[in-house]
């Protein structure tokens, strides 16, 4: 091989590198980041799980650790409703029963009697009769009957009003049907919700997620936390689009 070819082929090897870099540097760079998600998402501010709470982490991690000496011991989490980690006792009913469900084979325990409560063992019967397979699988999407049956009597019993159980909806807490109710009022852009102020971030945040507009109506901590309805129509009367009331 002479020096020119030697040249031109090592020339070569070095153009080529030099065109692929760039696609080389394309391909390593994140292919999602905060720039190119859907920005509604990277808008949504849910301060109880936000900037605070990852300080608040870091800062217990160094009090374990040693690592840094703060005027206090410990954290005390208040940012989201658990009042267990605050060393409140869980209803024990709801355990109990939540116990025989998941493990129906205590019930055929020569103990069970004295383990558990008789209107626990009871509530855990009716459970489990009504519901086919036993808990833990998929249920009805509106939520097992046996329990919006036994829902619509509640209502019914504290309303004074007959509650039927096919119009009822379960949700596995607050935050699914705040967004399942969002998501199908808000039509455009100009939709709103009239929320309580101080409020639960939730509602802020999913107005944001699906596209709606939040109004404001202030609660007045003199009146416990009471509403003032001049305020109330003061707010709604202010903006031109279609309100809803959002509950605390």
């Amino acid at each position: 091989m002479t020096a020119v070819e030697s040249h031109s082929l090592t020339n070569g090897t070095e153009m080529g590198t030099d065109k692929e870099q760039p696609a080389a540097a394309a391909a390593a760079a994140p292919q999602l980041s905060a720039t190119n998600i859907n920005q509604k998402v990277v808008k949504a501010e849910y301060a109880v799980r936000g900037e605070i709470v990852r300080s608040a982490q870091l800062i217990e991690k160094d009090l374990q650790a040693g690592r840094r000496q703060f005027p206090f011991s410990k954290v005390v989490w208040c940012n989201i409703g658990n009042p267990q980690l605050l060393g409140q006792k869980p209803i024990t009913y709801v355990r109990q029963v939540l116990c025989l469900c998941e493990y129906p084979q205590l019930l055929e325990h020569p103990q069970v009697g004295s383990l558990f409560p008789s209107d626990v063992i009871k509530r855990a019967k009716v459970f489990l009769s009504d519901i086919p397979g036993g808990v833990g699988a998929y249920s009805d999407s509106a939520g097992t009957l046996v329990l919006r049956r036994q829902i619509a009597a509640a209502l019914e019993r504290r309303d004074g009003w007959p509650a039927d159980p096919e119009e009822l909806y379960m949700t596995d807490g607050a935050s699914p049907a705040v967004h399942y109710m969002m998501e199908m009022l808000i039509r455009k852009p100009t939709d709103a919700f009239l929320v309580p102020i101080p409020q639960y971030p939730l509602y802020s945040a999913t107005l944001v997620l699906y596209g709606g507009q939040l109004v404001p109506y202030e609660l007045a901590e003199e009146a416990g936390w009471g509403l003032d309805t001049r305020d109330l129509q003061v707010s709604s009367c202010m903006e031109c689009f279609c309100c809803f009331t959002c509950p605390c």
